[in-house]
């Protein structure tokens, strides 16, 4: 599902800054991080569970360019993805 801020702005008769003033009051974080939030959830299973590279799952969870992603995921795990799959890979003994 590709949801865009435009769409949901004139479904719901809002503006973009109203949207992101009421996501932030209600939830704490802006659409951005949940967003972020939600795609780096979803690449960390698909570190651990699955054999596809890096930049296929970068791109399968809207990540705009693998070295952002790289980044954005370090940020949050204080690891690459690439050492958090050697690190936390199915059957894999280190937690």
């Amino acid at each position: 599902l590709d949801l865009c801020m435009d769409d949901i702005c004139r479904e719901h008769h809002v503006s973009k800054s109203y949207l992101c003033h009421l996501f932030k009051k209600k939830t704490g974080s802006t659409v951005m991080q949940y967003v972020n939030s939600v795609r780096l959830n979803e690449a960390r299973k698909l570190l651990q569970y699955s054999d596809a590279p890096i930049h296929k799952i970068s791109e399968d969870t809207g990540f705009s360019s693998v070295s952002f992603f790289d980044n954005v995921f370090k940020k949050q795990f204080n690891l690459s993805p690439r050492v958090y799959r050697q690190k936390h890979r199915d059957g894999s003994s280190a937690s």
